[in-house]
């Protein structure tokens, strides 16, 4: 049976397992712009719903849109870590080159993450990093994006100046945003996003010249194949006739140019970017349901006993998404063979250390719960008969699953985060050492 550890809360309906979880706040912000450096300012559209170029990230805005529309409650983490994905989403770290590439590789991020974005999704997730785990989160949502942009899926050229990006910043709105499944892996919507976008690329006339706005090459692989690094695609008639700039007062909103940004065809960007919003909302939702419940700070005092002793396991259950975790402690010794095992429900809470007390010098009220903000936690102990132990060498091992069916991944206890470890060691012994390692209770 667990047992919470401090009893902070009061257990649920009299049982005595109890565990929550906190929630990590996702929040991706999308910047149609491959040269997104100038609408790094992260601030509300005017009151008539236009973006300007000096004063707003598109990317940023996606984001936010995509993030308003997830359900808070089954998503917290989403809104949790929302100021990490838009941070993410603005970014333009996930493009190799810049100034070369109009997208990336969405499934290094969700993994280990590259040069630019060490640790990834799972690595930082995992190691308890989930400030760069969730911005790494961004980041795939701002390549996703980016893969909405007719430009981009027909790897057309253009480095910081493209007019639809040009015209989304300044004074594009947000149409209607399609609702997508979330039942793909996160990086998998990038390659859809761009196999739909380059599908509609022959429908996007120039009514004036009869050509394409976007021309994918002749050379351009088929759909499902990545045109990210194939052959290059080209404006219609070799010039980007979507938008122009003219002069003007930009609409008495005090810009830094005197510039409007004027298009005969704001239903195209509009439609784009509320597909773009569709989208971030599902790779968003996706991530969330895969991330695994972790176990922070295994300890087992003490871990040295002589037959017959009492050994008290403890640690810290995590979860980003899913409120109740089933939990099991095991215990096996040499060979392999079980010679323990309990197992149990808990309800994981959003926990908020207890101030120290110094009048009495208690700490034990306080337990540091990583991380606070962003997951759902509880501090869980169980206590083994040792009369079940002989001399000899066992490892403990917690094993989680939250109800998304996702568990512990092994390798948390290859890595160099010891903190995260879900498995450790006891040894039992018929003389015990006089100054034994045991870790400090």
């Amino acid at each position: 049976m667990f047992i919470t550890v401090p009893a902070r809360l009061p257990p649920r309906n009299g049982t005595e397992v109890s565990m929550k979880k906190t929630t990590f706040g996702l929040s991706l912000a999308l910047v149609l712009v491959c040269g997104a450096g100038a609408f790094a300012q992260d601030e509300d559209p005017v009151s008539d719903n236009k973006w300007h170029s000096l004063f707003g990230s598109t990317h940023k805005k996606i984001a936010k849109e995509a993030i308003n529309r997830i359900n808070k409650g089954a998503y917290p983490d989403i809104e949790a870590a929302k100021d990490e994905l838009r941070s993410g989403a603005a970014s333009e770290s996930g493009h190799a080159d810049f100034w070369r590439d109009n997208g990336g590789n969405p499934k290094a991020l969700w993994g280990n993450g590259d040069k630019k974005n060490q640790g990834g999704v799972l690595g930082n997730y995992k190691a308890l990093n989930p400030e760069a785990a969730y911005h790494a989160l961004g980041v795939i949502c701002h390549l996703t994006q980016d893969m909405t942009v007719p430009a981009h899926a027909a790897n057309i050229k253009h480095l910081s100046s493209e007019a639809l990006e040009e015209y989304a910043d300044f004074a594009g709105k947000i149409g209607q945003v399609p609702e997508i499944a979330s039942s793909k892996l996160p990086y998998e919507y990038y390659q859809i996003a761009q196999d739909e976008t380059r599908s509609r690329l022959s429908s996007w006339l120039n009514p004036d010249t009869g050509r394409q706005f976007w021309l994918p090459s002749p050379l351009a692989p088929k759909l499902g194949q990545d045109t990210t690094f194939g052959p290059r695609g080209d404006y219609g008639g070799g010039k980007d006739t979507y938008a122009f700039w003219q002069g003007g007062s930009n609409n008495g909103h005090g810009a830094a140019s005197n510039r409007i940004m004027i298009t005969r065809f704001p239903e195209i960007c509009s439609e784009r970017l509320g597909t773009a919003a569709g989208y971030t909302k599902a790779v968003m939702e996706s991530a969330s349901r895969l991330l695994p419940p972790l176990v922070k700070d295994l300890e087992v005092y003490p871990n040295v006993v002589t037959p017959g002793g009492k050994v008290k396991i403890s640690f810290t259950a995590l979860d980003n998404r899913t409120r109740d975790i089933r939990c099991s402690v095991r215990v096996t010794g040499p060979g392999g063979q079980e010679v323990y095992r309990v197992e149990g429900m808990a309800a994981l809470e959003k926990i908020k250390p207890a101030p120290f007390n110094s009048s009495n010098n208690d700490s034990s009220a306080v337990v540091e719960l990583f991380p606070e903000s962003f997951m759902l936690n509880r501090r869980l102990s169980v206590e083994l008969d040792g009369r079940k132990l002989t001399e000899g060498k066992y490892t403990v091992e917690v094993q989680l699953t939250d109800e998304d069916g996702n568990t512990i991944p092994a390798d948390v206890n290859a890595d160099s985060v010891r903190e995260n470890n879900s498995r450790t060691g006891l040894s039992v012994v018929n003389v015990i050492p006089e100054s034994p390692s045991s870790p400090a209770w």
